[in-house]
């Protein structure tokens, strides 16, 4: 065949009907295994393929999962989606992938997209200023949403994340316990989620030791390696200055050593640095980074679990899931393990 073949004429080759060869293809027991393993090979020497949309007016589904990230490029993201396509890829769901960039813009588009070809279902990390409308548009299809690694507030869906505000109070403990009073977080984007959290265990567990809150205490900004190395810079450069520092992610910590070691500052010794982040790249950096692990496997894994879950009972409770942290103490902090 000089095109690929449908269904159908793959049966009348066969001298099947269209139904058994369906049927075949789908593996069902209502078949003979003689015969699925003839229709299989028939497959493979015409290159058949499925017909999607045909696929979709039978079944009510796509078989389209949207993923909307700020970064994909990110090992964090890389790693829950990846967690997210083991769940999903072996079901036979089609995971289709958005950088939104921290665009709300970007990611109104995406999801109206999404709507608009039906698909199956949405797991977002939603940037701030996100519009609710367009996922209102997109649930009243019947189309589940999971909120992953960040959520909108007062926004009503299934969530698998970090638990920020209880990463942020570990490190805080560990710091004090340390002697460290004047304490300077670094980095994050003001209305999202996980900052807000963030800073809500730093100020709970600061109160809890006896440090009054301060509004440096918190600089906000592009949780980048440029963002750190620069803001590591105007940290430092306060009076007094800090005697911690902790990184939003790993990609800040990268840039606020390099500031310290531009600056001849060792970290763990004037100035201690801690952060949420990869264990795998803390490890790699020098000295080593003192760090609270975020989890990334789990928190794909439990969101394409709620999704699936979700598919399955759509009326069940809303199920909100916080992953936990463990903090790994390394030299950064000036504190052997």
């Amino acid at each position: 065949m000089a095109r690929r073949p449908t269904q159908r004429e793959i049966a009348k080759r066969l001298g099947l009907s269209a139904a058994t060869v369906s049927l075949a293809m789908r593996d069902s027991p209502m078949i003979a295994s003689e015969t699925k393993r003839v229709v299989r090979e028939a497959v493979e020497k015409f290159g058949y393929v499925p017909n999607a949309a045909a696929a979709a007016l039978r079944t009510g589904r796509t078989g389209i999962v949207g993923v909307s990230f700020h970064n994909v490029a990110h090992q964090f993201f890389a790693e829950v989606l990846g967690s997210i396509e083991d769940v999903l890829a072996p079901k036979g769901w089609a995971v289709f992938i958005s950088n939104h960039r921290e665009d709300p813009t970007r990611f109104t588009q995406f999801v109206s997209r999404l709507t608009a070809y039906g698909a199956d279902g949405l797991i977002a990390s939603p940037p701030a200023g996100a519009d609710a409308a367009v996922l209102d548009d997109f649930v009243a299809t019947g189309a589940p949403l999971v909120f992953a690694a960040r959520y909108l507030r007062d926004y009503r869906a299934d969530r698998a994340m970090l638990d920020d505000a209880s990463a942020l109070r570990q490190l805080i403990s560990h710091l004090r316990g340390l002697g460290r009073e004047r304490i300077t977080m670094i980095c994050g984007v003001p209305g999202t989620s996980v900052a807000e959290d963030r800073v809500r265990g730093f100020r709970e567990q600061l109160s809890a030791t006896g440090i009054e809150w301060r509004e440096e205490a918190w600089m906000p900004g592009p949780p980048t390696a440029a963002g750190g190395f620069h803001l590591t810079a105007e940290a430092l450069d306060q009076q007094p200055r800090p005697d911690a520092l902790i990184a939003f992610n790993d990609l800040v910590a990268t840039g606020a050593l390099s500031q310290m070691y531009d600056r001849g500052l060792t970290p763990g010794r004037e100035v201690a640095l801690v952060g949420v982040g990869v264990t795998e790249a803390a490890e790699l950096m020098r000295p080593r980074l003192t760090m609270t692990s975020n989890n990334s496997d789990a928190i794909g894994k439990q969101a394409a679990e709620l999704l699936l879950r979700r598919l399955e009972t759509p009326d069940a409770p809303i199920e909100e899931i916080n992953v936990p942290s463990m903090l790994t103490v390394r030299e950064s902090c000036g504190a052997r393990s």
